[in-house]
């Protein structure tokens, strides 16, 4: 498995596209249903949404997504900064 040093904008590009892609498949009323995510209700669209703003709670999302991937993509990425 390889090594690719990234910064936090760039995992948060890459797991964007991917819960974009994941909301985009869902049925529109399932959008805002609450799943339990760690020890959170949150909706796909609340994912989202914390995902973009780089809050807390969206970079651990943002590295539990890219765990994900690198599983995926034989990919360790790595965030710097």
């Amino acid at each position: 498995m390889s090594i690719q040093y990234i910064s936090w904008m760039q995992a948060r590009d890459l797991v964007l596209e991917r819960l974009r892609q994941w909301v985009q498949s869902l049925p529109p009323a399932e959008r805002g249903l609450k799943i339990l995510w760690g020890q959170r209700l949150l909706s796909p669209l609340d994912i989202l949404r914390e995902v973009e703003i780089l809050s807390d709670l969206g970079r651990q999302i943002i590295n539990s997504e890219l765990a994900k991937i690198s599983q995926e993509v034989g990919i360790t990425y790595v965030i710097t900064g």
